[in-house]
């Protein structure tokens, strides 16, 4: 089930009007929206994320890739959405003192992906002292852990905002603020809080991640799942999308499908094959930069290898998916790559992970 449609009809027939920013909006507040089955794919005739030949399709795809690729700059990402080049952190050469940490200058603050699987639980370290990137101890590892140490336990939280968007002049301010993990007899169940939700541009690109996180925490620990919660401080949508909503509510047909994360044997077998087709890619087309491109995949196999059917396998299948989209994403940008080739490897990366049903 997926309250979507109840969502934005009541928004359209009982929300307040409000012009944040001088762009007047829909709105309605504290409002919560239940999500099972993993039906996070919309599938309407005016807005369709199922099939990848699409606007919205190509870039739930890409936004997928990047996130993975835990890239703050959004220089990816905007050959897809060039809303993203706008969002950019501010900098001001004279007077750096607006930011604290000039590694975030020039970068976005809302790489979900970055905010999962990269940063350190203690994200403030990465900044000050220019860390190097690790899994090791990122807010998934802490998650998982957590709730390994303690089944019961109420404090397996991923946060996604940085202290450094509490500043003036921020375009960034990130959205989502936490999920939250809780299992209760046997079942988990994925509680999101977000502050802000743009209902058409937004909701139907960050209801498929949420979950998609949910099913990796779910497959880490073998707990079943089935249920997110999410609760939204601002639910609404845009002056320039009323047409588009009141056309969506009219679509009898409007669905969602269900996107489910495939076995373990098969994202194995198939995290080989995607190494195998971007390891070939980039060595026969940039043979002159063969020992920074080995140096970039090595830990993908080395992941791979690691694998010996314990029940940390799904970790270091993750983790070698993300070392992988990671070296893409890098490569694909420093050697300006084609767009069709960076779709066609966005659609390899999705579905080898993904079943859509």
């Amino acid at each position: 089930m997926n309250t979507y449609r109840n969502l934005i009809d009541d928004i359209k027939h009982n929300g307040l009007i409000s012009k944040p920013r001088g762009q007047e909006v829909k709105e309605l507040l504290f409002k919560d929206l239940t999500v099972t089955d993993h039906e996070t794919i919309i599938n309407s005739k005016f807005r369709n994320t199922l099939n990848n030949n699409t606007p919205e399709g190509k870039y739930l795809r890409a936004e997928f890739v990047w996130y993975m690729s835990g890239y703050m700059s959004p220089d990816y990402i905007i050959r897809f959405g060039k809303m993203w080049d706008k969002l950019r952190n501010p900098y001001n050469a004279e007077d750096d003192t607006s930011y604290d940490f000039k590694i975030l200058a020039n970068k976005v603050n809302s790489n979900y992906g970055y905010h999962v699987f990269w940063k350190p639980v203690t994200e403030i370290q990465l900044f000050k002292y220019g860390l190097t990137r690790s899994q090791d101890n990122s807010p998934f590892t802490y998650v998982v852990k957590t709730l390994r140490r303690d089944i019961s336990s109420r404090q397996a939280i991923i946060q996604y905002t940085l202290p450094n968007i509490y500043v003036d002049d921020v375009k960034d301010f990130t959205c989502t603020q936490n999920q939250h993990f809780l299992v209760r007899e046997g079942l988990l169940y994925n509680l999101v809080h977000i502050r802000s939700s743009d209902a058409v541009k937004g909701l139907t690109f960050d209801i498929p991640w949420w979950d998609i996180v949910g099913q990796f925490v779910a497959r880490a620990l073998n707990v079943n799942y089935n249920t997110m919660l999410i609760h939204i401080g601002s639910a609404h949508y845009y002056e320039r999308d009323y047409d588009l909503i009141d056309n969506m509510l009219k679509d009898d047909n409007i669905k969602w499908n269900k996107l489910i994360l495939r076995d373990n044997n098969i994202l194995f077998k198939n995290a080989y094959s995607v190494y195998d087709k971007v390891h070939k890619y980039f060595m026969n087309t940039y043979p002159e930069s063969k020992q920074e491109i080995v140096v970039l995949l090595v830990p993908v196999l080395d992941k791979l290898d690691n694998i010996n059917n314990s029940e940390t396998d799904f970790e270091y299948i993750v983790s070698a998916y993300l070392n992988m989209v990671m070296a893409f994403v890098y490569l694909a940008t420093q050697y300006n790559i084609e767009n069709d080739l960076c779709e066609q490897f966005n659609n390899e990366f999705f579905d080898s992970m993904f079943e859509i049903t």
